[in-house]
């Protein structure tokens, strides 16, 4: 987060965060919680599961049940980013930033990557300054949303989440705002270096 402050300026809110990993104190929490994992894992019995737990999947090795749970979070600024307008916010907070637009930082869950991505490409539209940090892809969504829209940069250096162990796949960062000319680039974000810059190949 140092590496990206000092590049892309201070980050004025955190659009998909909860109260142990929000990277700033101003974010957005998600409605409801889900736990996937066995019936021991959960604690609960699997002949008499309560309301907010289902199965899941049937496994050889055991069933797996997912529990729903009401997010209660006093600290976070909203709940459920999809309800909030990303461009807003980043007028309203935007004297943090050189850019007088806010920087909205966006780790969400990678499996949902269309949908978010969709959401950071059409709110850039109106103005909104966006981080969006997902695995290396090259699928639809990347195409319909990242592709020559926003600056994508690859990041040169694995990251650590949990701070202990090396995530194993290669990530992107995608920078989302109406001034973003769709630029491709090798960022080597521990010495804070972009290596490569180019534009995006277009057929003719």
């Amino acid at each position: 987060m140092a590496a990206v402050v000092r590049r892309f300026g201070p980050i004025s809110f955190d659009l998909a965060a909860h109260a142990d990993n929000n990277k700033h104190e101003r974010y957005f929490a998600p409605e409801f919680f889900f736990e996937v994992g066995t019936a021991e894992e959960l604690r609960v019995d699997p002949g008499a599961l309560p309301t907010n737990v289902i199965l899941k999947r049937k496994s050889k090795k055991g069933n797996i049940y997912e529990r729903k749970t009401k997010n209660v979070d006093e600290k976070a600024y909203g709940i459920d980013a999809f309800k909030h307008s990303w461009a807003d916010l980043s007028m309203k907070f935007g004297k943090e930033h050189p850019l007088r637009r806010g920087l909205l930082w966006l780790n969400c869950e990678w499996a949902n990557s269309d949908l978010w991505s969709a959401r950071c490409k059409e709110e850039s539209k109106k103005g909104a300054n966006i981080l969006l940090l997902t695995h290396v892809a090259i699928s639809n969504w990347y195409k319909d949303n990242v592709a020559g829209i926003a600056n994508v940069n690859q990041l040169l250096g694995r990251m650590s989440f949990d701070g202990k162990n090396v995530y194993p796949k290669d990530c992107t960062l995608s920078h989302f705002s109406p001034e973003q000319a769709g630029l491709i680039q090798l960022w080597d974000w521990r010495k804070d270096e972009v290596v490569r810059s180019w534009k995006p190949w277009k057929p003719i």
